[in-house]
């Protein structure tokens, strides 16, 4: 960390920073963190304060290579307190239930991802009594002094100076009561169902319902933490693979005991006795389990974490399976309002016609147009409120939030630091409205699937929704599409279900949702909105699709563009489908670079790509009246012949009037004549050459001079340009 992420300034106050060496453990792939003396980079004792510093010293110190990282020691006069959730980040690539939950407890505090990637630290203030330190069977770790963390301040978000005595109270009562206090009160410990659980009713009806339901529901309903059946069967191997153990034993035996008692909680719907007679059948029965606080407090800790139960004697399938009559709403025909049409509101268009408040927009895209890098310019356009690739801003400067699940935050950071460099956008002009994530930090996973059936993880699109509110966020971009879910992309119907969730979580929030999708191999023509990989479900579910396309070489050679680097270098936007907008012209992008002057003595500074709007050339531009009279005057006594092919072509009889040469301004040679033709000023007609034999010669059409001398009307615009503004700036 070169500074102090703004959720831990708060830490920065307090000289109580260590640096810290990553050392192999004697855990099979773990690594050690060690504490040192920032000023040697020698191992220390972390609560020796001859040891610490600033985060500044300490900052200092890592460039030096005295420390791989830096901590900060918590101690008895300093405010804070953290908390450490191990293995929140599941096989899934979601968050556990039990971080999502923590972390909705402490809302506000600072949060960040640790030096693993897989877990969580929680750091926040207040006043905490006496508490146990660890929940192994959660994986939990509670700490306020005499213990370093080791800070990363990734996706760091919240403030660690805000206050949660009372939910810090309740966690300690809850979860780390000094073990002298463990006690369970006849109130907690329950002999049947919460309501609304529907458990089999037999117990043998219950195992093999459980058995069978295999790493779906795992997975659904507990993380993927392992099978019912390996739990229940004590499958040595599956186990150690879940939850390697730090003592020799063959796995982690109370992490096992606690995903046993979460599992059954789900399927008994919390009957604490229930799960206490079930559990003394399976297989992971030990002498442990016969003190009187270790197996009830495990069944009620696993109870306290679960927010699902059982329904229906089986677990439900989201998405799989419809509704039965006795719970389903009657289908009604709605009459016609006839509302009067000038009452009615207007479409909530954010920038041009791309991004519309409520609708998806899909970005179909070959790879290597510069998609990401034309969205970081989007991005910051949309936050600054300006135009920035000419497409208008009509509600003024909104929220924007770019998810890529590509790229690692450092280049992301690159990337939108080298935009706002180009295009001098200032953090101010912005406003806080720019949120940047990476889905290598912070993974997003919307859906799942099995052999048989697929799951929308609706935890998922809620959490997304509410960051989207609670950040006033207008314009959701996801980075591709493909990697924010785990179904396959040739499944209409998944894919499908997919796009109107995020579509119905774009009318929920009143946010344009942007997914952005690749293009199927081309075979070297241009993308076309039925062009997207996979399913067409997506296109169809978009109230808009924009299509990306480098720059055709017939498309070059028009636009009198000879270089081919310049070429490659530009994109076209169109919009492939607007069915709620009148249709777009394309918008010309052009992929420059900038220095992020971030070299040293040592490296040369970081080039990276940036978008900006580019304009097609004007080849009327400086192309008179008089330069077409004076060309038709010529062709009235001279022959010039049509084709481009032969020595005495019209082109070369304009260049020389216009002032052109053939040799670089071929293109605008070409452009005149065919304006000219095409809007009748000069005409192409057969007759024998010189030698007899019959050639199509170019000659004047209606003229652009009366017989009279007068001038005629300003000739009629021709193409994207018109001759009538050329005549405003005669050459």
């Amino acid at each position: 960390m070169d500074e102090l992420p703004a959720p831990l300034q708060p830490l920065g106050q307090y000289r109580q920073f260590v640096t810290y060496r990553l050392v192999p453990s004697a855990r099979a792939g773990k690594m050690d963190k060690l504490p040192c003396d920032w000023r040697t980079g020698d191992i220390a004792n972390a609560q020796a304060p001859a040891t610490w510093g600033t985060f500044e010293n300490c900052r200092d110190a890592v460039r030096a290579d005295h420390g791989s990282g830096i901590g900060f020691v918590f101690t008895a006069t300093d405010p804070f307190w953290f908390l450490d959730i191990d293995g929140a980040l599941q096989p899934d690539n979601t968050w556990s239930q039990l971080a999502t939950d923590l972390c909705t407890r402490f809302a506000g505090a600072a949060v960040e991802v640790s030096q693993s990637g897989t877990g969580l630290h929680i750091i926040g203030s207040g006043d905490i009594p006496p508490h146990a330190c660890k929940d192994t069977a959660l994986g939990l770790e509670l700490y306020h002094e005499r213990r370093f963390v080791a800070l990363t301040g990734t996706q760091a978000s919240g403030d660690a100076a805000t206050d949660h005595s009372a939910a810090l109270a309740k966690l300690v009562e809850e979860t780390f009561r000094p073990n002298s206090q463990r006690t369970i009160g006849p109130d907690q410990w329950t002999d049947e169902p919460v309501d609304g659980a529907e458990p089999p009713m037999s117990d043998d009806e219950l195992i093999r319902s459980a058995s069978e339901s295999g790493d779906r529901s795992a997975e659904a309903a507990f993380g993927k933490s392992a099978t019912f059946r390996d739990l229940w069967e004590g499958n040595d191997d599956a186990l150690a693979t879940r939850w390697p153990s730090q003592k020799g034993d063959a796995y982690d035996r109370s992490s096992a005991d606690a995903a046993l008692a979460t599992h059954l909680a789900f399927w008994t719907g919390k009957d604490c006795e229930r799960i206490r007679r079930l559990m003394l059948q399976s297989a992971l029965v030990r002498d442990k389990w016969g003190r009187d606080d270790y197996l009830p407090r495990t069944i009620l800790n696993a109870c306290t974490v679960s927010n699902d139960v059982v329904k229906g004697h089986g677990a439900t399938r989201v998405g799989t399976t419809l509704p039965t009559s006795s719970t389903s709403r009657p289908i009604q025909a709605t009459p016609y309002a006839w509302p009067d049409p000038t009452t009615l509101p207007t479409r909530q268009w954010l920038m041009g016609h791309w991004f519309l408040r409520g609708e998806v927009t899909t970005v179909i895209a070959p790879g290597g147009s510069g998609k990401s890098t034309i969205l970081h310019t989007v991005a910051l356009s949309l936050a600054s409120g300006k135009p920035l690739l000419g497409k208008s801003l009509p509600r003024g400067p909104v929220g924007v939030w770019v998810f890529n699940l590509e790229d690692g935050t450092d280049e992301l950071q690159r990337q939108l630091a080298a935009a706002c460099e180009y295009h001098s956008i200032s953090p101010e002009m912005c406003g806080g409205r720019v949120f940047l994530d990476s889905g290598l930090c912070q993974p997003l996973r919307t859906a799942i699937e099995n052999r048989d059936s697929f799951e929308l993880l609706e935890p998922v699109f809620q959490h997304v929704a509410a960051t989207i509110l609670t950040n006033e966020i207008g314009v959701l971009i996801v980075d591709p599409f493909v990697s924010s879910h785990g179904v396959h992309e040739s499944s209409n119907e998944a894919i499908d279900a997919i796009a109107k969730r995020w579509k119905r979580l774009a009318q929920e929030t009143g946010c344009a949702v942007v997914l952005v999708h690749h293009t199927r191999k081309l075979g070297g023509r241009e993308a076309t909105a039925e062009d997207g990989r996979g399913a067409v479900a997506l296109r169809d579910a978009a109230r808009v699709v924009l299509t990306l396309n480098p720059m055709s070489a017939t498309e070059a050679e028009n636009l009198g563009i000879a270089n081919p680097q310049l070429r490659r270098s530009l994109v076209r936007i169109d919009v492939g489908k607007a069915n709620r907008a009148p249709p777009d012209e394309a918008t010309w992008v052009h992929l420059s670079s900038q220095s992020l002057a971030n070299g040293n003595e040592f490296e040369p500074p970081d080039l990276v790509g940036v978008a900006t709007r580019w304009e097609k050339p004007n080849l009327l531009s400086g192309v008179s009246e008089e330069h077409l009279s004076r060309v038709q005057e010529r062709l009235q006594v001279e022959d010039w012949r049509d084709s481009i092919q032969a020595k005495d072509w019209v082109g070369i009889l304009i260049a020389e009037v216009v002032g052109l040469s053939r040799e670089t301004d071929l293109a605008q040679i070409k452009a005149i004549y065919k304006n000219w033709k095409k809007d009748g000023w000069l005409a192409v007609t057969h007759r024998a050459d010189k030698n007899g034999d019959e050639r199509p010669f170019a000659t004047p059409g209606k003229m652009a001079v009366e017989v009279n001398g007068q001038s005629s009307p300003h000739l009629p615009k021709c193409g994207a340009e018109g001759a009538e503004s050329a005549v405003r700036n005669p050459s």
